[in-house]
């Protein structure tokens, strides 16, 4: 179907509403990290009720997260944080417990997320030089995949000695 001119004058001065991609880290290391993407301002969004602030930082987050759900994992880059990135990681003793990364797309004066996806930081999923910090997100927690069945006689009655 063709677009009228009418249609086309509606579109062009119809107002866009300010959109804040959101990412945020959490480990009981080092707390929470909230960043919002590609915003020159410290921006505060109702989260869970709570209003939180969210630093500015520039990174390229997929955009299209449907498309990442089905491949079951995500790389977010990140620019110029490499330093404050790595004050945060060196903060983890724990050696047990996944990085949390949580995805929100928020629109101005919607206190509810858009779109919400929970991922995990993956193994060895953190790579950094001096400028940039490459981070790899995955559906799966990490620190279960590992965790395997004990051996059980009672259970696995054909591995036990006679």
């Amino acid at each position: 179907m063709a677009t009228t001119n009418d249609q086309r004058k509606f579109w062009a001065t119809l107002e866009k509403v300010e959109e804040y991609q959101t990412i945020e880290f959490y480990h009981p290391d080092f707390g929470h990290i909230y960043l919002v993407v590609d915003k020159f301002f410290d921006v505060t969004l109702n989260l869970n009720g709570v209003p939180t602030v969210f630093k500015p930082v520039h990174a390229e987050v997929p955009k299209n997260m449907s498309q990442t759900k089905s491949q079951s994992f995500a790389k977010i880059k990140f620019g110029r944080i490499g330093i404050e990135f790595r004050k945060a990681l060196r903060q983890i003793t724990q050696k047990f417990g996944a990085i949390q990364c949580n995805l929100r797309l928020f629109k101005k004066g919607v206190d509810t997320p858009i779109s919400e996806y929970f991922m995990y930081v993956q193994p060895n999923g953190i790579q950094m030089d001096e400028f940039n910090v490459t981070v790899s997100l995955g559906y799966d927690n990490p620190a279960k995949l590992s965790v395997q069945a004990f051996y059980d006689p009672a259970i696995f009655t054909g591995l036990k000695n006679s």
